[in-house]
């Protein structure tokens, strides 16, 4: 028995598609990487599609406002705690301003990335196992 795709004949897989006289590498069969035999037609059996997910641009600009709103907001507080004791009002108004803005900001974006859907994207992997009939993994 040889690989049909590099004509080596160590470690290959046989009875993963309707062909009789075909046998493949399982690197062979990933560096190919169709789920389908180009011989026969027919779906591999060691073939599933596992989801990936990446996060998007989008939400990775919603991380970064979370990660600085919450930076921001523990500095106010700390601020408020500080300028309470002094007494100087103006400062306590500025912090207080600021946070209450960078909170409304977030609101704002996060509503847009909710309504649009796009923190994550999923995206379908192609996999093999090596033996037919048994689950891949990545």
């Amino acid at each position: 028995m040889e690989c049909y795709i590099c004509c080596g004949t160590e470690n290959v897989l046989s009875d993963i598609c309707d062909c009789t006289d075909r046998h493949i590498h399982l690197k062979c069969l990933q560096k190919y990487n169709h789920e389908k035999c180009s011989v026969c037609c027919a779906t591999y059996k060691n073939c599933v599609h596992l989801p990936t997910y990446k996060m998007t641009t989008l939400g990775v600009e919603f991380s970064f406002l979370l990660m600085i709103c919450c930076i921001s907001g523990v500095s106010s507080i700390f601020n408020i705690l500080i300028f309470i004791n002094v007494s100087h009002h103006i400062m306590f108004l500025i912090s207080a301003i600021s946070t209450g803005a960078m909170c409304l900001v977030l609101l704002l974006y996060g509503a847009i990335c909710i309504k649009s859907q796009t923190f994550v994207q999923k995206t379908l992997k192609l996999c093999f196992s090596a033996r037919p009939n048994m689950p891949a993994t990545l």
